[in-house]
């Protein structure tokens, strides 16, 4: 071949190699600088899609966050549908046709009542449970797995989760469930106490006339017949007595921890109070008996009423207004100016100071929130926090993990910590606490936003701040983060990824 075609062939492979390098050292320079400057390649970049992603459309009118997030109830024209999760996504299964969708206790399922007042029950999937319609449908605990169910509002009975009856609906009233796979049923022959397959499960050796609803799980109220008298006792799930048929009524009552007892009221006006087991703890010439707190109880006598532990110690003296115990407090009501005192369950007052209401957080039991004109403050059960009140609302959520409260001070929000120092200043015009992944969800000047406990926005201030009826919603517990938006009057859902 020619020589200077041989040369022109290694001009283009020499300018072919020299584009290579040029383009290696620029990826390798790109490289470094990602390196150098904190950044990887795979790292998502600092922009509002990589921290969260929309989940539903600005389309409806309002939208609801059911049981750990799996199913999302919407408002669309004034009828409900429900958006199921399906792995990362959410579709929409439950159709929006119905007047109301009402989310189960706990087992995430979905009632829906269509025009007609008929119920259809869906599952977690989205699917129907079964093609049979309800008059009515009542939620039982997540324990159950089970709904009490009417076809005709006459009859009632047991529908399991899977479709399938347990007792069919052949009773007269509404079952109540024991929560122990036992159930008190009305029939044509009166009250009993029956299993899941309908036996009746009541002694015949004694001289039982009836059971009463207020019964609960392994101790049944009975009405006994004896030498022509009626009295009230309770059997266990032996059929053995735990209180005698020897008073004419005995009231079942379990105090804030799950302590079950049983008063016995005498016609003589004893009352004796009984343990779970059936041993006696004491006898009280009394009105009333009630257990509050862990193991206390109220005793009422001339209008008066005291506190009293399981052994008849008196805590507080019988000459009160009224007492309740909340949580890890005694608060007690002076009728005479309808003020509150506070006491610690050593009896030990707070202070000389009165107030116009007490209340706990539920989930945090040593917290007190106390309010005097229209101001609220707080204070432990350890005497260590007394933040006087001086602020016009508060958020009813407090945990320790934060040690903060989220309070309202001339109208704006903001977040306190137990030594009463701001830790993120008043300027929200709506606000949720911080739920379990540390996400509170707030509002300020018209936008509404994602932020940590430090202050970091997770979700930058750029959706519309909801109306005064619209509270903020951000799913407080499980696994999932999601939020309800709102874009020009319309509401949508986002999840944080971040």
């Amino acid at each position: 071949m020619n020589y200077k075609l041989w040369w022109c062939y290694d001009l283009i492979e020499v300018i072919k190699m020299m584009k290579w390098i040029k383009t290696l050292v620029i990826f390798l320079f790109a490289s470094m600088f990602l390196i150098f400057s904190g950044c990887t390649p795979q790292e998502k970049s600092d922009n509002n899609g990589d921290r969260y992603k929309a989940v539903i459309d600005f389309q409806y009118e309002s939208i609801s966050i059911g049981y750990n997030a799996q199913a999302l109830v919407v408002k669309q024209n004034g009828l409900y549908g429900a958006y199921i999760k399906q792995g990362d996504s959410y579709e929409l299964k439950v159709p929006v046709r119905y007047l109301r969708i009402q989310f189960d206790s706990g087992n995430g399922y979905l009632f829906a009542y269509s025009e007609n007042n008929k119920i259809e029950i869906y599952t977690p999937e989205g699917n129907r449970l079964t093609d049979q319609t309800y008059q009515q449908v009542l939620s039982m605990s997540e324990k159950d797995n089970s709904v009490i169910v009417t076809t005709d509002g006459e009859n009632w009975g047991i529908l399991s989760l899977d479709g399938n009856w347990i007792l069919e609906p052949k009773y007269q009233t509404q079952i109540v469930p024991l929560h122990d796979g036992t159930y008190i049923v009305e029939t044509k022959d009166g009250s009993d106490w029956v299993n899941e397959t309908g036996k009746s499960l009541l002694p015949t050796d004694k001289n039982i006339c009836g059971v009463t609803k207020d019964s609960v799980a392994s101790y049944i109220k009975v009405d006994v017949e004896q030498n022509g008298n009626s009295y009230r006792a309770i059997i266990g799930k032996d059929g053995n007595y735990v209180v005698p048929p020897i008073y004419i009524d005995v009231l079942i009552a379990k105090d804030e921890m799950g302590n079950y007892y049983f008063v016995g009221s005498s016609k003589d006006g004893i009352k004796t109070l009984y343990d779970k087991e059936g041993k006696i703890l004491f006898h009280q010439n009394c009105s009333f008996i009630k257990p509050m707190g862990d193991s206390l109880f109220r005793i009422s006598q001339n209008d008066k009423v005291g506190l009293v532990s399981q052994s008849g110690e008196t805590i507080l003296p019988i000459e009160y207004d009224d007492i309740t115990v909340q949580k890890e407090f005694a608060v007690v009501l002076d009728k005479s100016d309808h003020t509150y005192l506070l006491f610690d369950l050593k009896q030990n007052r707070f202070s000389d100071e009165r107030y116009d209401q007490i209340t706990c957080f539920q989930n945090a039991p040593d917290v007190a929130v106390v309010t005097t004109d229209k101001k609220v403050g707080f204070v432990t059960a350890d005497h260590s926090v007394t933040i006087a009140p001086s602020y016009d609302n508060y958020y009813n959520y407090y945990s320790n993990d934060y040690g903060m409260f989220l309070v309202q001070k001339n109208g704006k929000w903001g977040f306190i910590d137990r030594n009463n120092n701001t830790k993120l200043g008043f300027e929200y015009s709506h606000a949720t606490y911080f739920n379990e992944k540390g996400y509170a969800y707030l509002a300020k000047d018209g936008k509404a936003g994602i932020i940590t406990a430090d202050g970091s926005e997770v979700v930058p201030f750029v959706f519309d701040a909801p109306e005064e009826e619209q509270p903020l919603s951000i799913l407080m517990n499980g696994d999932a983060n999601i939020a309800v938006v709102w874009k020009d009057g319309k509401c949508g859902c986002i999840e944080i990824v971040k």
